[in-house]
């Protein structure tokens, strides 16, 4: 079949209201809508309904800042951001399912963990010495895809950043973030070797940083931890338990160059995401198990001179 398909993101129309409420405090409330142009699976009967990716309020002051409501997620979100800037923020990157809808996924699950959205209370610390601190409580993951549908607890995660600029010729960003999430089995469980355990804890960390030096960025980032899955964070995917449900152990890295030259953009990139067994995966050799997904990527983007206004 034929495909035409776009870079990472989609049609985005955000609506955004924000208010100086005091000298030191600042008031914004913003909703985002993302939507694709085709159809499920070509079906013109179906309907296309757009999705509510982001809604939340946020206040600031000279204490820091607040979040509550729908926003990005914080775990690997500097490994993704990476990943847009640098290449498939206009790029096309791996289709996923051809016969899916919506733009492709960048190098997501190729050294990539997408930080997705979710649902949460997030507090962000001043910018001291280009240092920051994010720490959130979002909702929680249930892993169904083994077996682990009960969480008791909100999922906390963090990210510590820092920015500095050099001078007028470019800047460094270095990022270390982490999540934690401890699922259940519902109902009555007893532990055992055959039938695997009743509880098991998904957690992470991310690590990165980029440099831009004018006109030649790169970036580089990794991830490792238990049950996070090949493509977003705390996926709700197989591969990351064994047939008795204890988590897989995941690791990945990516590194992202791009090259500014007038009205184009070079870039180039490499990432691997690699499955580690557990012991009672080597004991079951007729199994055949995913080992790494890695990928490359290569392009040029062309500024064709549309012009952007920003009103405040």
């Amino acid at each position: 079949m034929l495909r035409i398909r776009s870079g990472f993101i989609g049609n985005i129309l955000g609506f955004g209201l924000r208010d100086q409420i005091m000298p030191n405090l600042k008031a914004t409330a913003y909703i985002q809508i993302w939507s694709f142009v085709e159809s499920d699976s070509r079906n013109k009967g179906l309907p296309n309904p757009p999705d509510i990716r982001q809604g939340y309020g946020k206040i600031e002051g000279n204490w820091g800042s607040f979040i509550a409501g729908r926003t990005r997620t914080l775990f690997s979100r500097g490994a993704t951001d990476i990943n847009v800037m640098y290449a498939h923020k206009w790029g096309v990157g791996f289709p996923n399912a051809i016969d899916s809808k919506g733009p492709t996924q960048g190098m997501v699950g190729f050294g990539v963990l997408g930080s997705g959205f979710g649902a949460g209370l997030i507090y962000g610390t001043p910018t001291i010495a280009g240092l920051q601190l994010n720490v959130a409580l979002f909702d929680p993951t249930a892993l169904s895809a083994g077996g682990m549908s009960r969480t008791a607890f909100a999922r906390p995660e963090s990210e510590l950043t820092f920015e500095q600029a050099l001078g007028t010729f470019g800047k460094v960003v270095l990022f270390a973030n982490g999540a934690y999430q401890k699922v259940y089995k519902p109902g009555y469980c007893v532990p055992s070797p055959t039938t695997g355990p009743c509880e098991v804890t998904a957690a992470g960390v991310g690590y990165g940083g980029r440099i831009e030096l004018g006109p030649v960025h790169l970036g580089v980032a990794g991830h490792y931890g238990k049950g996070l899955g090949l493509s977003y964070a705390l996926e709700q995917s197989y591969a990351a338990f064994d047939p008795i449900n204890n988590l897989r152990v995941f690791d990945g890295y990516i590194a992202q160059s791009q090259v500014v030259l007038g009205k184009f953009d070079l870039f180039a990139g490499w990432g691997i995401t690699r499955v580690f067994l557990t012991d009672y995966d080597k004991t079951q050799p007729q199994y055949s198990n995913i080992k790494y997904q890695m990928g490359i990527n290569g392009g040029v983007v062309v500024d064709i001179g549309f012009r952007q206004f920003a009103y405040d």
